[in-house]
């Protein structure tokens, strides 16, 4: 499998924790408030 370059950064990898931890974190939230986060 090839690996982007960027995707060799710390700061990718750690972005790529964040945005997985911020969907667990509203998997519980009405889908009106879940969209408004999801889409920025």
């Amino acid at each position: 499998m090839y690996i982007f370059s960027f995707e060799k950064l710390e700061v990718w990898k750690e972005a790529v924790k964040l945005s997985k931890k911020t969907y667990s974190v509203i998997e519980n939230f009405p889908d009106s408030e879940e969209f408004g986060l999801t889409n920025q």
